[in-house]
């Protein structure tokens, strides 16, 4: 399948911004453009203005004055359809699949405020909302895909929506779990946690990587590991390998 170049863009009012998307266009010439907080209603969307770009194919979830996401393309969609979220009409979500069967979704996540608490919080109670009606591996792929989180901040964030079972890997723990065999010491974070997620019980999760890390930074260091304190020495292929310890 041909790579797909794709942008994205919270033009917040793209009437406000119309000349600068359509210089961003001429410029960049990306196969697809998602937009975020339109701010407008489907009907005044400055839809014209792309199609003499050359972007005739356009999916648009507007809403006067607020929110709206929108999807400009150059490449031919086989369907298009948008969800609510939160018993709220509020133009968060569109989706489209093109000829190839790629789907794309564009979400406006709600931002949820200053205060990361539900309680004291509506705006962050209607985030988590928002992220708990998604699917689990959605939620963690946009979450990485914003680019402002790390990936331990997902995790954490993760945890927070209910019902969802995640684990936070560390370095040490990946260490850990390299030397006794169960990852190789190649695993991103990802792959460590999918191996972990499927060995442990998940109301066992956080209490299993707090012990994990402090194993790994207390006695499986990484330089001088405490091997004759370690409770699990008997599996460890890294002691067999280089005796007592060592630089890895």
């Amino acid at each position: 399948m041909p790579a797909i170049k794709l942008a994205t863009w919270n033009i917040n009012s793209v009437r406000l911004r119309s000349r600068l998307v359509g210089r961003f266009l001429k410029k960049h010439a990306p196969d697809v453009l998602c937009l975020q907080e339109i701010k407008v209603t489907d009907d005044l969307f400055p839809a014209a203005r792309y199609r003499a770009l050359g972007y005739v194919h356009q999916a648009v979830k507007g809403q006067k004055g607020y929110h709206g996401v929108a999807i400009l393309s150059r490449l031919p969609f086989r369907t298009t359809s948008a969800l609510s979220f939160c018993g709220k009409e509020d133009s968060r979500h569109m989706s489209v699949v093109f000829e190839s069967g790629v789907e794309l979704h564009n979400f406006y996540v709600p931002a949820g405020g200053d205060i990361p608490d539900p309680k004291l919080n509506p705006k962050f109670a209607h985030k988590l909302d928002f992220l708990r009606e998604m699917e689990p591996d959605s939620r963690r792929r946009l979450l990485t895909a914003l680019g402002v989180l790390s990936p331990a901040h997902v995790q954490i964030l993760m945890q927070c929506l209910n019902g969802t079972a995640t684990m936070l890997v560390s370095q040490p723990t990946i260490r850990t779990l390299s030397r006794i065999g169960l990852i190789d010491r190649v695993h991103s974070e990802s792959a460590a946690r999918k191996v972990l997620e499927k060995l442990v019980d998940p109301e066992d999760l956080w209490a299993f990587q707090s012990l994990l890390t402090q194993h790994g930074e207390e006695i499986c260091q990484s330089k001088s590991p405490r091997c004759g304190d370690c409770a699990i020495v008997a599996l460890c292929k890294f002691k067999r390998k280089v005796g007592t310890g060592g630089d890895e």
